[in-house]
C-alpha cells in the first residue's frame, strides 16, 4: 500500500483527486491540506511514501520543498501544475523533485505517476527534464572540484553512475545489474553524499559533460 499525503490550496481539486487515488487498491490518502503549514506537520508526523504537492506553493513558500524531504526515508515528492513549464517548476526539478503531472492529468496517468516514482523511477516530460538540465549546465562552474572524482565511490557506484548518465531509471539500472529498485536508490543516495551533489538531475549533467573522472 503506498501511503500519500496531499497539499494543494483548492478544495474542489483536492477532494476529486483524493477520490481517484482512493479507487486503486494499491494507494491510499492519508491526509490532504490546503495549508503549507498544516502540510509540513502531516509530513513529519504520517511520514507517507510519497507527496502530492501543487507547485503553486513553491514561490510563496520557497524553503517548502526542502522542509518536505527530511528525515531518514523522506517522502518522494510528485508536483501538480496547471503549466508545467511555470518556473516554479522547473527549479524543484533542478533541486531533487522526480515527478510532475498536469493537475489536469487522467486518473490513471496519476496512478502510474505514483506508482513508478514509489519503485524509484523518475515522472518528468522529457522535454522538461532537457530544459532543467541545460539550465544546470549553464549554472554550474566550468570546472570541477577534485574531490568529485569517480575514485571516490565504489565499483559498483561508478557502473550505476554510467546508467544514469545514460538516463536510465533506478528500475532499469536493477534490472541490468541485478538489484532491486530499494537498492539502487541507496546507492544513489550514497553517490550524492560522496560527490557532494544534490540529486539525480546535477549528477545527469555533471556525466554527459565528462566533468565526473576517474
Amino acid at each position: 500500500m503506498i501511503e500519500i499525503v496531499l497539499g494543494s490550496p483548492e478544495h474542489a481539486f483536492r477532494q476529486a483527486l483524493v477520490a481517484d487515488i482512493q479507487r486503486h487498491l494499491d494507494l491510499i490518502v492519508l491526509a490532504a491540506t490546503g495549508d503549507p503549514e498544516r502540510l509540513r506537520v502531516l509530513v513529519a508526523d504520517r511520514r507517507p511514501h510519497l507527496v502530492v504537492l501543487d507547485a503553486c506553493w513553491l514561490q510563496a513558500w520557497p524553503d517548502l520543498l526542502g522542509q518536505l524531504a527530511v528525515g531518514p526515508a523522506p517522502p518522494r515528492i510528485l508536483l501538480n501544475a496547471d503549466n508545467l513549464a511555470a518556473p516554479e517548476v522547473l527549479e524543484a526539478i533542478e533541486h531533487g523533485a522526480l515527478g510532475c503531472v498536469p493537475s489536469d492529468a487522467r486518473p490513471e496517468t496519476w496512478h502510474k505517476a505514483i506508482v513508478a516514482m514509489h519503485a524509484g523511477e523518475t515522472w518528468i516530460p522529457r522535454w522538461l527534464m532537457s530544459k532543467a538540465m541545460a539550465d544546470l549546465v549553464r549554472a554550474m562552474p566550468a570546472g570541477l572540484p577534485a574531490h568529485m572524482h569517480l575514485e571516490q565511490l565504489t565499483q559498483r557506484q561508478c557502473e550505476i553512475v554510467s546508467w544514469v548518465g545514460q538516463g536510465l531509471s533506478n528500475k532499469e539500472i536493477g534490472r541490468r545489474l541485478g538489484i532491486s529498485p530499494t537498492t539502487v536508490k541507496t546507492h544513489m543516495q550514497n553517490i550524492f553524499e560522496r560527490m557532494c551533489i544534490r540529486g539525480r538531475q546535477q549528477l545527469v549533467v555533471q556525466v554527459r559533460r565528462g566533468e565526473m573522472a576517474a
